[in-house]
């Protein structure tokens, strides 16, 4: 695997660990995420459009990141002076949910596998972003086959003006 894909193994003792850092200076701090495999639960059938209000989806204890990369991922951002923090990952972080009346009363999330399957772990990192006044956060998204440009929206995001998001996102 490691001799044919161009990713490092960064820990010799967890073979299966592929989150690491790179560091630029002060000007960027690059996290390289594993939002596929690493302590990963499984993902609910993304195969059906799910109402954001199912039990499943909201259940807090299910991890996209799990408690060791996460953690890694708030201890970098918090100790990092970089300008730019930059989480570079393979699905998309932003919401895609279609609103209600479209396919029922509810609005409903479009792809579980990716961020929105998993909205307590994204809203954790959303809430130590904002308190840690962590500034200059963009994510770098791939393995979608489309692209996109997203702002991260909080609660109370202003569309009009763009304001109130932990970050921006570009998914290529």
């Amino acid at each position: 695997y490691y001799e044919w894909m161009p990713v490092r193994q960064p820990d010799v003792n967890d073979t299966f660990k592929i989150f690491r850092r790179f560091t630029w200076g002060d000007l960027a701090d690059l996290n390289m995420l594993d939002t596929r495999l690493y302590d990963r639960d499984k993902q609910i059938n993304y195969t059906q459009l799910i109402p954001v209000n199912d039990s499943l989806l909201l259940d807090s204890t299910r991890n996209m990141l799990g408690p060791a990369q996460i953690n890694w991922l708030k201890n970098n951002l918090s100790n990092s002076s970089a300008k730019w923090q930059i989480l570079g990952q393979q699905v998309m972080m932003a919401p895609l949910v279609m609103p209600a009346g479209i396919f029922g009363p509810t609005p409903v999330v479009v792809n579980s596998d990716q961020w929105d399957g998993y909205p307590y772990d994204r809203q954790k990192l959303y809430n130590h972003i904002v308190n840690n006044n962590i500034q200059n956060v963009v994510v770098l998204t791939g393995d979608i086959h489309t692209a996109w440009a997203n702002d991260l929206p909080l609660p109370g995001y202003d569309t009009a003006h763009r304001q109130n998001s932990a970050g921006v996102e570009f998914v290529c």
